[in-house]
């Protein structure tokens, strides 16, 4: 079966949780961390939730109620709305979890589960507080994010104050917490260019002489809140004064990100974190 097939990759790569082209991304980042930290209970959730629309977590309960019944008639071989993008559609799994527990947290209107970004599917900070606690079970959380301005360009934030934010996320990992970005998309996608007519992704050389894909672009000050990612670590443990180089969970991946710190700090607004 499909399904299972997909629930028991996700023992060994927890990261091929992927929202595709819906704006799912911090279920995804909920997702990815239960299964990295007990795929056990993971495993049962989402085996649990396709028989049956219910699960009990034991501060948490997913229940697609008969007003959510779209949901559970959603058939990715049949439906021309269910999410992909140009290298699939999105994991059943991936669905079935991140859509129930969006829909149940929509107060005023259902979820509608389609291959859309509506803000129907957008997550705020202080629902995934909500999840950290409910359902990977986290006693300790905290939010540290800004829905008003990006963190690093204000004239009080001093010029380190990115450099200091990266490691602080790295001190919090050490600690054994898990730490979930807010960011804008454009600190970590890669920029493009034309040759011949035909776009592909723009090489940077480095300083040693090698290219690698040039990734991230400066934002104006008012950038827009758009993604969350997990935070994994510092690449090489250390943060250089103008290149940043960090790993994240994103997208179905784990991305190295090398990027100025500019495009940091004008597509950064905080993170919660917890344990």
């Amino acid at each position: 079966m499909i399904l299972n097939n997909e629930i028991a990759l996700r023992k060994s790569m927890p990261y091929l949780a992927n929202q595709k082209n819906t704006p799912l991304c911090g279920m995804a980042a909920i997702n990815y961390l239960l299964a990295k930290q007990n795929f056990d209970l993971y495993e049962k959730f989402v085996k649990e939730l396709h028989r049956t629309g219910y699960f009990k977590f034991k501060n948490y309960i997913v229940d697609v109620e008969k007003s959510s019944k779209h949901l559970l008639e959603m058939n990715p071989l049949v439906n021309k709305l269910y999410p992909s993008d140009y290298q699939g559609i999105m994991p059943y799994c991936d669905w079935i979890s991140f859509s129930s527990i969006r829909n149940q947290e929509n107060a005023l209107r259902d979820y509608d589960g389609e291959d859309d970004f509506g803000l129907d599917g957008a997550t705020l900070p202080n629902e995934i507080v909500k999840l950290m606690k409910g359902i990977l079970g986290y006693t300790n959380v905290v939010d540290n994010s800004n829905l008003a301005f990006n963190k690093g360009t204000l004239p009080w934030d001093g010029e380190d104050c990115s450099a200091r934010e990266i490691a602080k996320m790295e001190e919090l990992k050490n600690q054994g917490y898990s730490v979930v970005m807010l960011i804008n998309t454009k600190m970590i996608n890669y920029v493009t260019e034309k040759v011949n007519g035909k776009l592909q992704i723009k090489m940077k050389k480095t300083d040693t002489g090698k290219l690698r894909k040039e990734m991230g672009v400066k934002s104006g000050f008012f950038s827009t809140i758009e993604h969350w990612v997990v935070f994994e670590e510092i690449i090489g443990g250390t943060i250089n004064a103008d290149e940043f180089d960090f790993k994240i969970f994103t997208w179905g991946e784990l991305r190295d990100v090398i990027i100025e710190p500019e495009v940091f700090s004008t597509n950064y607004y905080g993170y919660v974190y917890g344990k």
